[in-house]
């Protein structure tokens, strides 16, 4: 029963409540780490960030070595804007595979939040270089990188980048075409402005 349901929930996206239906399973098994860490992924896709970090804490806490809850950790701080220790984590994970293009993208996303700009253009450059990286991700770096000139005022840039990602998948991308936008306003000043 708990299994169907927990398919059920997945495919409908409600993460919160496959999150809660784990629960009886992991007070049965409290030893079952992989209980713990599906039921702290649910819960950060779920937007509760508090909680998932709660766990993916206990969860390294119990096993430093294990990656992929070090990963999830950083992204739940990410959410939570606990930037410092976040990074951390990144740095750690990025000298142990420094290619990985998913931990570059969240890594990326995390500087950006920090409003490191060079930095953060340095990540997702590298992403890019990668060749192979999923197009999703290929997609996500170009947008940010014309949001990063939008930032920094490199307005003909980053209407340029914006333009190579206006679709992604036969689908409008309203973050770049937003960043494109935005910065043809920032360029259409009018000459008191430009003075002001």
């Amino acid at each position: 029963g708990i299994m169907q349901l927990l398919e059920i929930y997945q495919q409908e996206n409600e993460w919160r409540k496959a999150a809660e239906i784990l629960q009886p399973l992991i007070d049965e098994e409290p030893l079952n780490p992989e209980l713990q860490r599906q039921q702290a992924f649910f819960y950060l896709r779920a937007g509760d960030a508090r909680k998932a970090r709660d766990r993916f804490k206990a969860l390294v806490a119990a096993n430093p070595k294990d990656e992929r809850v070090r990963f999830f950790l950083a992204e739940s701080l990410n959410d939570l804007e606990e930037y410092a220790e976040a990074e951390k984590l990144y740095r750690q994970l990025l000298t142990e595979t420094p290619d990985d293009a998913e931990l570059l993208a969240s890594f990326g996303l995390s500087l950006i939040g920090q409003k490191k700009w060079d930095e953060a253009s340095a990540t997702f450059n590298k992403l890019l270089a990668r060749g192979d990286a999923p197009d999703h991700l290929g997609a996500l770096a170009r947008t940010q990188l014309a949001n990063i000139d939008l930032e920094k005022g490199n307005y003909e840039a980053a209407i340029e980048t914006a333009k190579s990602i206006f679709t992604f998948r036969d689908k409008p991308n309203t973050q770049a075409i937003n960043i494109a936008l935005q910065a043809q306003k920032k360029q259409n000043k009018k000459p008191e402005d430009a003075l002001a």
